[in-house]
């Protein structure tokens, strides 16, 4: 009779193991929306970005740390910081933009080790923000 709940509790064990690595979605397999991809937006604004996650079986998900890194090619004005999770799946962070022009964003997403990085891109309008030139942290402030 031990040696039958002994089996028993061990294949149960086993079981389980199975279904938590089958049901932890590696981030290869996560879908990345930036939702503001393509837009334009006036300098020196805050804009909510906003970022959702899906997995393979198109479910939200939560994850460890969603980071947005925004900026221009060869220039020095990074605006970034650590995005809150609103609701499951669903990250915002309100940055603003320091000038007009074409603006690359990197969202960064880590879920223990393992790290995944999506490009995009947004444009800014208007005049220059002077105080926000040098750039603007979200985590810092």
């Amino acid at each position: 009779m031990k040696k039958r709940v002994l089996l028993t509790m061990l294949f149960i064990l086993l079981l389980v193991l199975t279904a938590c690595s089958l049901s932890a979605a590696s981030l290869s397999d996560v879908t990345v929306t930036f939702e503001n991809a393509d837009e334009t937006y006036e300098a020196g604004e805050f804009v909510p970005y906003i970022v959702t996650l899906k997995d393979d079986r198109d479910n939200y998900l939560t994850v460890d740390e969603v980071y947005l890194y925004i900026n221009m090619e060869g220039m020095n004005h990074p605006m970034e910081g650590t995005m809150e999770e609103m609701e499951s799946g669903v990250y915002e962070l309100p940055l603003p933009l320091s000038m007009a022009g074409e603006w690359y964003v990197v969202v960064t997403v880590k879920q223990g080790e393992e790290e995944r990085e999506e490009t995009f891109t947004v444009y800014g309008e208007g005049e220059r923000v002077m105080e926000y030139m040098k750039g603007y942290n979200h985590d810092e402030k």
